[in-house]
């Protein structure tokens, strides 16, 4: 789903017509907390750290 008006419509209109309607959202990027997080799991070390 776009977090806009126009999917949530379409799946309204869908929904109402009978139809299973699925609403998915993908995050193509991360920001560089989210980064930092996923390097400190992974590799036990804060990629700032000297």
């Amino acid at each position: 789903m776009s977090g806009g008006v126009d999917s949530s419509t379409a799946a309204f209109l869908l929904k109402k017509q009978g139809y299973e309607v699925i609403g998915i959202t993908l995050e193509l990027w991360q920001n560089n907390e989210e980064k930092e997080i996923e390097r400190r799991l992974l590799f036990g070390f804060s990629s700032t750290r000297c």
